[in-house]
């Protein structure tokens, strides 16, 4: 009980680090009212998105349902680029309408300290050292990758998932607790919540051959770790997952669904994960039936 309860303790203090080195790090956002980040899509798209949903959980404790400001009226909660269901939109909440600059600002930096906090975690259950856990966390949720995300809010849902749903399955294989599968899914559905499903397809990638030929427990045990981790994280899709596919096959993207050349443009073929390791000349995803596209 003591070991748990100084364990506790030593994980409100790196996060209280992480949340210093955050504010430290966009000190200029974090410090001056004056200033906020509102470059390319996030004041464009991604602002007037939070705004509307924050206004509508506040006004009707509700999610809005369609958007009048776009394209004459377009659906919203349908659409998953706009995230509705992502938990840390409740920040704008706690800011006023006058106040939704700022309040980007803060849904950014807040990303950071949690990010770093998950990366942390499974490094740790890895490694099994604390300072070479922090170390690392900070390498990587500091790199460049990282910071130039900070205007994908998806890719920020992405990188946030990716620590969490490591450390929640290694705690599973170590606890046998349901509950730490299911925070497991509940992270692994974060990006499609977040309003980027591709990092919920590349971290099960990443995933599925780290339990099968890292961990030590019976094969029984990992595919039902799989099985119900797969069955579970769709559940948490499951409202954005649902009006999303309604809507792809009442609206006019219906007629190119049969259309596999088009399915391959806009999806992350498993071929191209190779391009994040070594740069292609061409783009080898798209061979199809003896011809080659390049994009």
């Amino acid at each position: 009980m003591v070991f748990k309860k100084e364990k506790s303790l030593s994980d409100i203090c790196v996060f209280i680090f992480f949340l210093f080195y955050s504010i430290c790090f966009y000190q200029k956002l974090a410090l001056n009212i004056n200033e906020a980040l509102l470059f390319r899509d996030l004041g464009t798209l991604t602002l007037p998105s939070k705004k509307l949903i924050a206004q509508s959980l506040v006004n009707f404790f509700e999610l809005p349902l369609w958007n009048p400001f776009a394209l004459g009226g377009a659906p919203f909660l349908a659409d998953p680029s706009f995230a509705s269901y992502y938990p840390l939109n409740l920040i704008f909440c706690f800011f006023t309408e006058a106040q939704s600059a700022r309040a980007m600002s803060w849904f950014i930096i807040i990303h950071l300290p949690l990010i770093l906090m998950g990366l942390y975690k499974a490094l740790q259950k890895i490694s099994h050292s604390k300072i070479l856990s922090i170390i690392l966390a900070i390498t990587i949720g500091g790199s460049g990758f990282t910071m130039s995300a900070s205007y994908l809010t998806g890719s920020l849902a992405g990188l946030l998932s990716l620590g969490w749903t490591i450390y929640f399955l290694l705690k599973f294989f170590e606890t046998n607790r349901f509950t730490a599968l299911f925070f497991a899914s509940f992270f692994l559905a974060l990006p499609v919540l977040g309003g980027d499903p591709q990092y919920t397809f590349i971290i099960s990638l990443a995933v599925i051959p780290f339990l099968f030929f890292q961990h030590k427990d019976r094969l029984v045990k990992k595919v039902y770790a799989i099985v119900v981790l797969a069955i579970l994280t769709f559940l948490v899709c499951s409202p954005q997952l649902i009006p999303t596919i309604d809507l792809l096959i009442s609206s006019n993207r219906a007629q190119f669904s049969a259309d596999m050349s088009n399915i391959d443009h806009w999806s992350l073929h498993p071929v191209r994960l190779l391009e994040l390791f070594y740069s292609l000349p061409l783009d080898i995803s798209n061979y199809r039936d003896g011809h080659q596209r390049v994009l």
